[in-house]
């Protein structure tokens, strides 16, 4: 195994905050999922990630160098002015790069607190160790005497079985964290919240037919299983840590049946 390599295939998509500090963002989203019409949401979200990515290699960009860009027109007119080269169009200008530039800065510093925690649950160990030696013991087989677990009540059987409403769809979404790495299905909840207005409606649809079919649709059972290291110079497959990714329809559900 190799402690680093470089990736020269086409990058997968993710989701960034930072998209949503762009005024067209949310806007080409609402337009583009209008137009995808009547699809099913997971297929419906596939399709839109195709539209995202094109508006981001059109319209976003690399961050760093846009802020370069910026920062190297400022010089620029800073230097013409040195040489006694100002009038009010100069001035105009510059307050013009200078808006601009910040406004990259903002979602520079976005972009990397979403990617720092990323790395941080990438990063963190959870006391494996600890955890693998317990998991390794073997412990005595336990037997529940007769009347040592309470059985349930028939109404508190009952409720286990009542549909959940909209109000507690959204209310299990904003329980959810926003930025984590980003689902099987390559989107954060950050971006299930942000653009509820629009999609929510057909999300709690999504969330709804499993308590109502009891049937997953397809593919929002996916998980995918990264390996990531437990420290620097991993070496071996016991120095690697698996995280499950799931996608966020499933993450949902599940946190609506606990």
């Amino acid at each position: 195994m190799e402690d680093s390599r470089k990736f020269d295939g086409p990058r997968p998509f993710r989701s960034l905050d930072s998209w949503f500090t762009h005024e067209c963002f949310l806007r080409m989203v609402k337009e583009e999922w209008r137009e995808l019409g009547d699809v099913q949401f997971l297929d419906k979200m596939k399709a839109l990630s195709v539209s995202v990515r094109r508006w981001h290699k059109q319209q976003f960009g690399d961050i760093t160098e846009k802020i370069r860009k910026f920062e190297e027109e400022i010089k620029k007119v800073d230097d013409m002015v040195s040489s006694g080269l100002f009038d009010g169009t100069m001035e105009a200008r510059r307050r013009a790069l200078v808006r601009y530039c910040e406004k990259w800065y903002v979602r520079q510093d976005v972009y990397w607190k979403q990617m720092s925690k990323a790395r941080h649950v990438n990063k963190m160990d959870m006391n494996t160790r600890y955890f693998q030696n317990i998991a390794s013991e073997v412990f005595p087989t336990l037997r529940f005497r007769d009347g040592l677990v309470n059985c349930l009540e028939r109404e508190e059987a009952k409720a286990l079985e009542v549909m959940p409403s909209v109000e507690e769809v959204k209310e299990a979404v904003w329980d959810c964290e926003s930025s984590k790495a980003p689902r099987s299905d390559r989107y954060n909840i950050n971006f299930i919240k942000k653009c509820w207005s629009e999609i929510g409606s057909e999300f709690t649809t999504a969330v709804m037919s499993f308590f109502e079919t009891a049937r997953l649709l397809a593919d929002s059972n996916v998980t995918w299983v990264a390996l990531v290291r437990k420290f620097v110079g991993a070496k071996e497959i016991k120095d690697l840590k698996p995280i499950n990714m799931v996608g966020c329809v499933y993450k949902v559900i599940s946190k609506l049946l606990t």
